[in-house]
């Protein structure tokens, strides 16, 4: 029997592979339809570059290693490690500058599954 964590991974590997291929043929930085409620926010406050936020690698990293930590033994795994690691997150997707459109769908897909595995364990 497979273990349901391989799937996710195999199905994440995919989606990441063909995002990948669809954001090469893109251009680098899209501006956003002013339609949205983001453009319309961020058309009245410009992304000020926080330095004191973690950078996009470090948190991939982290959100990995939290996954793992979860799949092997989710009693190890506090609330406030949660917490700490979703503002983390939002800290990142929303005050970095260098964060492209391809590290933002890996942060989203990543705390996504993360939320996933970390809801069935319970």
């Amino acid at each position: 029997m497979t273990c349901p964590f391989v799937f996710l991974s195999v199905l994440f590997k995919n989606d990441l592979e063909v995002e990948s291929a669809k954001l090469e043929k893109m251009p680098r930085r899209l501006p956003l339809p002013s339609s949205t409620p983001l453009a319309a926010t961020s058309a009245k406050l410009p992304v000020v570059h926080d330095a004191t936020t973690q950078a996009p690698s470090m948190l991939i990293g982290q959100l990995k290693t939290m996954i793992r930590q979860v799949v092997r033994d989710v009693a190890k795994v506090t609330a406030q490690d949660v917490a700490t690691l979703l503002s983390h997150t939002e800290g990142t997707l929303q005050r970095r500058v260098d964060v492209t459109p391809g590290v933002s769908k890996c942060l989203q897909q990543l705390t996504f599954e993360f939320l996933f595995i970390l809801c069935n364990t319970h």
